[in-house]
């Protein structure tokens, strides 16, 4: 695994522009501002990707887990 300085690309809950527009809309320009690339995770229910979000191992090589908690269940 290599270290968070080493790694090149964020990744973020595809529902954290929908859930805070103002605050996502000022995080992507400070991320473009600092040349800082990102994606988004898909059909994400919960903002904090920490719980799931890919770890990368490599440049180019990432590990997802499933996060897939009780109370996120309908």
């Amino acid at each position: 695994m290599i270290q968070d300085k080493e790694s090149n690309l964020l990744y973020l809950a595809d529902c954290l522009p929908k859930k805070n527009p103002i605050f996502f809309k000022a995080f992507e320009q400070l991320l473009q501002d600092n040349h800082t690339p990102f994606n988004l995770i898909p059909d994400t229910k919960d903002i904090w990707a920490v719980d799931y979000m890919p770890i990368q191992l490599e440049v180019n090589k990432f590990i997802r887990f499933i996060y897939n908690p009780d109370y996120l269940q309908s």
